[in-house]
């Protein structure tokens, strides 16, 4: 594609200077006949007349370049578009939305520059924790609290750990997506 816009320009550069060179020297050769005025003008004229049939077919070489290049993005669109209806659900009895959030700040906390530059909240995780307090009200009826936060705690991190397991099966299964 880049040949053929190069080709392109430069048949238009060869063509206009060639086209000027002839014009200068013609009306030079008929004020003053000169032999080099001739030559030097029919030979513009010539790269002019060549410069201008590579300017016609570069024309259609482009367009035709352009269309295979649509086709090309269309059909590699297409191809990551199927892909991506691949992608199974997270498949998680929590909401995804709170799922994501927590999965993304657990993310940005793993080391302590991060908890620098990004703060050391728990937004997310309290709002996980307290789904799964309200949602296992009958399996934490008889806990003590600190078997209550050890339980919870475990089914976050359950939850986490499929989840990220899911992520990494499907960039596994699906790499030329992921390709650079």
């Amino acid at each position: 594609m880049k040949t053929k816009c190069k080709t392109l320009k430069l048949s238009i550069c060869i063509s206009v200077i060639s086209l000027i060179i002839f014009s200068i020297f013609f009306f030079l050769n008929n004020y003053c006949v000169n032999i080099w005025y001739e030559y030097i003008y029919n030979i513009s004229l010539g790269l002019f007349g060549s410069s201008f049939v590579v300017f016609l077919i570069s024309i259609t070489e482009y367009r035709v370049a352009k269309t295979q290049l649509l086709e090309k993005i269309w059909n590699e669109s297409r191809i990551l578009n199927n892909n991506l209806h691949k992608i199974r659900p997270i498949h998680s009895r929590v909401n995804d939305k709170l799922l994501i959030n927590y999965i993304n700040e657990w993310l940005f906390r793993q080391t302590e520059e991060d908890k620098i530059l990004f703060g050391d909240k728990h937004v997310a995780y309290d709002k996980l924790y307290e789904y799964f307090l309200k949602n296992h009200k009958n399996e934490i009826k008889n806990m003590s609290k600190k078997d209550t936060k050890d339980y919870i705690n475990s089914l976050i991190e359950n939850e986490r750990k499929k989840v990220l397991e899911s992520i990494r099966r499907f960039r596994k299964n699906n790499k030329s997506i992921f390709k650079p």
